[in-house]
């Protein structure tokens, strides 16, 4: 008994110091913990702010005017100017159609044009010798109406017989009768040439169809609307294009922007004017600066082609998406770095401006 109470108290003794040290070694832990805790609040906090100042998406694409390069008209292609992918200035030639048959067809429009001038020129000449044939006409009239006169008075002082009135006045009537078909000539010559000169039926019809002809020549050289690159070319000389349906398609550079598809929730705090970054897939180190353009009227399930149909027992919530169109406003500074339509991209907009 005696042995075991010493033992007992050399154990205490050692234990008291690792017990006083156990003890603010503890107060630090919390502390710490404590501060890890507060600091993860305000991180949270932060980045909770930073997405309600900031709303961002990765569902974003770069967007250009892509035209579809149709012809005007039909035939076989004589030659073709681009390859694929190529850069083309605006007005650039990218290929031709035969124009062989544009041509002759302008010169029988020009014929016909020609055609119509002499016809019209005839049929003037012919209107002018017919109103000189009513003047004489009516001279031819006064005249006959003068002698009638002249007999009539001749006969009341007796110095005409009847029988002299009686051909003076038959003469009278063949002279009005003579001016009657004139003016029936003149008429007829009026109808058949119509109005003068540039108001002429004929002459306009024919000036239409010359005209119409030049116009089918000139688009047998198909050329560029504007700059940018051409796309899907497998055209060949010898192949057979028909009027209006597109051949390649040729990408615009002249504007470019980025479909974003923000949540509906981050929606009220964007409006146009806005400034936004668009982050590149394809260029990792690339920033671009950009201007909030417009905002969709309609979800993307919207505008799809088969839109759901939520008047069903098995409904689920799904946070819709809109479209908020965002302008690009500077492009990379490296030249070998092209905008790509398709390209994935991030943007982010600023909704405190």
């Amino acid at each position: 008994m005696d042995d075991s109470r010493p033992q007992t108290e050399a154990v205490s003794a050692t234990s008291a110091p690792a017990a006083r040290t156990a003890g603010p070694l503890q107060r630090v832990l919390r502390v710490v913990a404590l501060l890890v805790l507060l600091g993860g609040a305000a991180g949270g906090y932060v980045l909770y702010r930073q997405a309600e100042s900031y709303p961002s998406t990765d569902d974003a694409y770069i967007q250009a005017h892509v035209v579809q390069i149709a012809p005007q008209v039909s035939g076989p292609v004589k030659r073709v100017h681009v390859v694929n992918n190529q850069r083309v200035a605006a007005g650039a030639p990218l290929f031709d159609v035969d124009s062989a048959p544009f041509q002759i067809a302008v010169e029988a429009a020009q014929a016909a044009f020609d055609e119509a001038v002499e016809n019209v020129g005839a049929s003037g000449a012919g209107v002018k010798a017919a109103s000189a044939r009513v003047r004489e006409a009516e001279a031819a009239v006064a005249n006959a109406r003068r002698d009638a006169g002249r007999g009539r008075a001749l006969v009341e002082s007796g110095n005409l017989s009847a029988a002299g009135l009686d051909s003076r006045e038959a003469a009278l009537k063949q002279a009005e009768a003579a001016s009657e078909a004139a003016m029936a000539e003149l008429d007829r010559a009026q109808q058949q040439y119509g109005a003068s000169g540039k108001e002429n039926a004929r002459l306009r019809a024919a000036s239409a169809a010359l005209r119409k002809a030049q116009l089918d020549l000139s688009y047998a050289e198909v050329r560029a609307p504007d700059s940018g690159w051409v796309s899907d070319v497998e055209l060949r000389e010898g192949s057979f294009v028909t009027m209006a349906r597109p051949v390649f398609a040729l990408v615009e550079d002249a504007e470019w922007w980025v479909d974003a598809h923000f949540k509906e929730t981050d929606i009220d705090r964007i409006k146009t004017g806005q400034p936004a970054t668009v982050e590149i897939d394809m260029y990792p180190d690339v920033k671009l600066h950009g201007v909030v353009e417009s905002i969709s009227a309609g979800s993307g399930a919207t505008f799809s082609m088969l839109p759901p149909e939520n008047a069903t027992g098995n409904w689920v919530k799904v946070t819709q998406r809109y479209t908020v169109r965002v302008k690009i406003a500077d492009r990379p500074s490296d030249t070998s770095q092209s905008l790509r339509v398709g390209a994935s991209s991030r943007v982010e907009i600023d909704t405190t401006k």
